[in-house]
Formats: C-alpha cells, structure tokens, sequence
C-alpha cells in the first residue's frame, strides 16, 4: 500500500516549462468513477466512450494553459507506472519500457484495453479504499480544484467523512515525504545542510500550510527541513517570506547565544529545489506568514 501511494504521488508527467500535465491523474480519477458507477466491473479498462466523455469532463475542471485533453497518451504512456498495462486484442502489452514515440491511433487503443495490478485493481473496488484514493489524488494534483472535482464525481455521503480528515494517513504521509525529499536533494531549505547515508538522512518534509487546513500535499506546499528547523518554524520562531527568504520570531534576544543560529537565518534566501514547478507555492508562503508569531504550534 505504501508503495502504490508513493508510486502515486510521483507520476512522471510531461510538463510545459514550469506546468505539470494533469492527464494522467484525471485519468486515475476517470477510472475510479467509472468503477464507483458500476461501468467497470472487471479488471479490463476499455478505451470507450464512457472513459472518454468522463475523462473529458474531469480535464475541463482542472486545464490550464494550452492543455488539451488527449486521453490517448495517458491511457497509453500510464504503463510507464508499475500498476497499469495497456494491452492489444490478444493480451500483448503495447507499451514497450524506454518507448519515447506516440501514443497507438484511437483504432488501435479502441481494440485494446487498460490493466491495473490485481492488488491495485482490489483497492479500487473497495469503497473505503477507493474514496481515500480519489481523495489523494485531488491533494497531491488538484488542491486548488478540490469543491468543483468533488463536485463532479460520485460517493457515498457515508464516506464524506473521508474528506474531513485533519491528519495525513501513514501511507500518505510517508509518500509527501518521500517526495518532497527527494525534491530537495535532501537538503534543509533553511540552512542547506545535507547529511545522507544509504539511506540514512537528517531532514523532514514539511508542509507549509498544514495538511489540516487545506489538504494539501503538493509538493510546492512542502519544503525539506532539517529536524532542528523543522521544529523551530512549526513553533512560529522562522518562516519562509513570499519574497523566498527566511524571517526570525521577535521572541528571539541577539544576547542569548543560543538564539543566534536561529538569528542568522534572517533575511537568508530559501535553498529551493532544482525543479522550479515545485519551488514553494507563493500562496503557502503568504498562509505561513500571516499566522506567524501567533501564540500556537503550526505543524
């Protein structure tokens, strides 16, 4: 499970300068509603007009910029991911692994159909499961698309509860984590230290918001910290400024000596990722300094 969700968090996308494409997620989300509605009750995702209107409806909510929804490439390229096969007539995978060219022609994808894994494929047909998938594809892709998405899709009132969680659940969390780190290099965004053996390392992802106040795993809304920055700004003593440097508490005395590596922080550039589409959201950043200094913990 915790290897789905990791897998899930970090599919490889195409991307237009700093924009990710969202195909691949929207299909994710077109599948499980078509699988919630009863329209796929097998393990064999055909390439047809239902999987095509739902998806199209799904891509309008969440498009930008030049987007076009071409359902032909995920539904074939997704068997880049260890979960999905898109398979010919007669059972033969189609996607060759390192296969850098188009995606088969509609008649060719049309006689064809998708596989996920039968474990992954078990987890979809579970109801619980499937809502808490679904949800973690809106946090990690569309936090932003969140009320329209829900809008658009179908589940049981009774699991409504699923979207009202306050924490991040384990497999979740670890899969924010594992990405945001390596995101950064493992290197603490305040200080850029870096300590990494095997895998051994010093650092944490944080989120900036935090999870319960947006459900927000995009990268962008997470930042790499050591364990000692980590805990000073979710104790309101440093916080990343929209202008991507690094501001200190009014609480901390320059005649305290210990105070002073904290003070030094000040007026320092945030050490950002090398990927620019995940550098620190600006609205995050403006959430994290407009409750900073308050007298609470933000975690």
């Amino acid at each position: 499970m915790t290897e789905f969700y990791e897998q899930l968090y970090s599919l490889s996308r195409d991307k237009k300068g700093d924009h990710e494409r969202p195909h691949k997620p929207v299909l994710l989300l077109t599948v499980l509603e078509l699988i919630e509605q009863g329209i796929i009750q097998k393990n064999e995702i055909a390439f047809s007009k239902d999987l095509k209107e739902k998806f199209n409806q799904l891509f309008e909510i969440v498009r930008q910029q030049n987007d076009k929804p071409t359902i032909e490439n995920p539904f074939f390229f997704m068997s880049r991911e260890k979960f999905w096969s898109t398979l010919d007539s007669k059972g033969n995978a189609l996607y060759v692994p390192g296969n850098v060219g188009r995606a088969p022609t509609i008649k060719v994808l049309k006689e064809s159909h998708a596989k996920l894994d039968e474990q992954i494929f078990h987890l979809f047909q579970n109801e619980q499961s499937r809502a808490e998938i679904r949800e973690a594809i809106i946090s990690r892709y569309f936090p932003k698309f969140k009320k329209p998405l829900l809008s658009a899709l179908s589940y049981s009132p009774a699991l409504k509860k699923v979207f009202e969680v306050k924490e991040q659940t384990p497999v979740r969390k670890a899969a924010f984590a594992k990405e945001v780190k390596e995101i950064y290099d493992y290197r603490c965004a305040a200080c850029g230290l870096r300590i990494k053996v095997d895998t051994i390392h010093f650092v944490d992802a944080a989120h900036i918001i935090p999870f319960s106040e947006t459900y927000n795993d995009h990268p962008s809304n997470g930042m790499a910290l050591c364990k000692n920055h980590h805990w000073a700004m979710d104790q309101g003593l440093i916080a990343p400024h929209p202008d991507l440097h690094w501001i200190v508490s009014e609480k901390l005395d320059l005649r305290i000596s210990d105070h002073k590596p904290l003070l030094d922080l000040n007026s320092q550039s945030i050490i950002g990722p090398n990927d620019k589409r995940y550098f620190p959201d600006k609205e995050s950043l403006e959430w994290r300094i407009s409750n900073f200094n308050l007298n609470k913990t933000l975690s």
